[in-house]
C-alpha cells in the first residue's frame, strides 16, 4: 500500500461500487455455497461440545497464523506456542511478530464473545469495522503501527480511525478519504440484510469482502479486518461450525490466487456487455 496525494480524481460517490453483488443466474456460485453450509453442519456435528470447544481455541491460533502469513508475517509454531505462554523472545522482530499473532488471537476472542448479543447485520456497520481495527492495532507493536509512504514520510496508524489521507493498492486508487463514511454507509445499508444463513448470503459475503477491502476504509491493517469481518458473517449466518474452521488458511494456501481476484474484482466496468455499474460485473 502506498499513501498518495490528492491529486488525482478519485471514486467520491457510493454508485462507484457497483455492482454489489454478481448477476442472476449464477448457478454454480450458489451450489458451492450450498455445499459449504452443508459441510459445516456436518464438521460442526462430528465433535462432542467439549472437545470443540478445545479445538476452537487451537483453530483461533491458527487463523491468525495464517492472516498474518497472508500479509507477510510468518511466524514458526514453537513461537506462537511460546507467545500464548507470554515467554516471548529475546530477539525484537521475533517478539513483535508474536505480540502481534497474540493481538489477531484476542480481538477474534473478543469479537466471538461480542457477536451474540449483536443483530446480524451489525457486522457491517462502520462502528463494528471500526471496532475490529482498534481492538486488532491497540494490541499491536508500536513500529507495526506505523507506515512510511512512496516519500519516505513516515504515518501513524490510529488504532479505530478511518484513514485521512488517499492511498493506492497495486493499481487500485482507493476512494476520497473525506467521502469514506458515505461509502460505509451504503456498503452497511445494502450488505448488513444478507447476512443469514442461505447460499445466497455466502456469495453476498464473499461480494462484501472484496468490497470492503475496496473501500480500503484504514490506512493499515485492511486485510486483518476484512478477513475478521467475514468470519464475524460466517459466526451470524451459523456456518462456522462454532469456530472449527477459519476461511483464512484456505487463502493462505492459494494466496496467489486470493490476491489475484482481489485485483480482477478491483476493474472497472470494460463495455456493455459487462453489467451496468461502475466496476466490472465479470
Amino acid at each position: 500500500m502506498t499513501t498518495k496525494a490528492a491529486n488525482k480524481t478519485l471514486y467520491d460517490q457510493p454508485s462507484d461500487m457497483e455492482p454489489l453483488l454478481p448477476g442472476v443466474g449464477d448457478a454454480k456460485s450458489s451450489a458451492q455455497s450450498l455445499a459449504l453450509i452443508r459441510g459445516a453442519e456436518r464438521l460442526r456435528a462430528s465433535l462432542h461440545p467439549i472437545t470443540r470447544k478445545l479445538v476452537t481455541d487451537l483453530v483461533r491460533s491458527m487463523n491468525s497464523y495464517y492472516s498474518n502469513l497472508i500479509e507477510g508475517h510468518r511466524t514458526r509454531p514453537r513461537d506462537i506456542d511460546a507467545a500464548i505462554r507470554k515467554d516471548f523472545s529475546a530477539n525484537p522482530v521475533q517478539r513483535s511478530l508474536q505480540i502481534q499473532h497474540l493481538a489477531h488471537m484476542e480481538v477474534q476472542a473478543e469479537m466471538e464473545a461480542r457477536l451474540p448479543a449483536m443483530a446480524a447485520g451489525e457486522v457491517c456497520s462502520a462502528e463494528f469495522l471500526c471496532w475490529l481495527h482498534e481492538g486488532f492495532c491497540r494490541r499491536r507493536p508500536e513500529e507495526f503501527r506505523k507506515l512510511e509512504d512512496e516519500k519516505a514520510k513516515v504515518h501513524e496508524v490510529q488504532p479505530g480511525k478511518l484513514r485521512e489521507s488517499e492511498v493506492s493498492v497495486g493499481r487500485h486508487m482507493a476512494p476520497a478519504s473525506k467521502k469514506l463514511r458515505r461509502f460505509l454507509d451504503r456498503f452497511a445499508e445494502f450488505y448488513g440484510p444478507w447476512v443469514m444463513t442461505n447460499p445466497d448470503s455466502l456469495v453476498a459475503a464473499a461480494a462484501a469482502h472484496h468490497r470492503l477491502a475496496w473501500i480500503h476504509p484504514f490506512l493499515d491493517g485492511n486485510g486483518r479486518v476484512v478477513r475478521l469481518f467475514t468470519q464475524a458473517w460466517f459466526v451470524k449466518a451459523g456456518i462456522d461450525s462454532d469456530g472449527l474452521w477459519t476461511i483464512s488458511r484456505g487463502l493462505a494456501r492459494r494466496k496467489a490466487d486470493y490476491q489475484s481476484a482481489l485485483a480482477n474484482a478491483d476493474e472497472k466496468r470494460v463495455n456493455d456487455y459487462d453489467g451496468r455499474g461502475y466496476l466490472s460485473q465479470r
